[in-house]
């Protein structure tokens, strides 16, 4: 198994919306490719939150760490396996 020293996904804890407001703000011009010219405001993000279900929540988190354990695949075969 690849150590975590390899992967590069950070999972991140926020304890407000305005430290993910700060952090995306540090980052924007690598939101391009998503097409995310600008950060939404905390206003934006606490109605999203206000209007997703906590079930949305669980399962992108379940379906992120559950991509995310497996080891990296080191070759082309490997990665043609997985995205099958």
């Amino acid at each position: 198994m690849a150590s975590s020293a390899h992967n590069p996904f950070v999972i991140m804890r926020f304890d407000s919306l305005r430290e993910i407001e700060a952090s995306m703000q540090a980052e924007v011009r690598k939101f391009g490719h998503i097409g995310l010219e600008t950060v939404p405001r905390r206003s934006t993000l606490s109605d999203a939150n206000a209007r997703r279900s906590s079930t949305f929540s669980e399962m992108a988190i379940v379906t992120f760490t559950s991509k995310t354990r497996q080891p990296f695949p080191r070759t082309a075969e490997e990665i043609r396996q997985r995205i099958g």
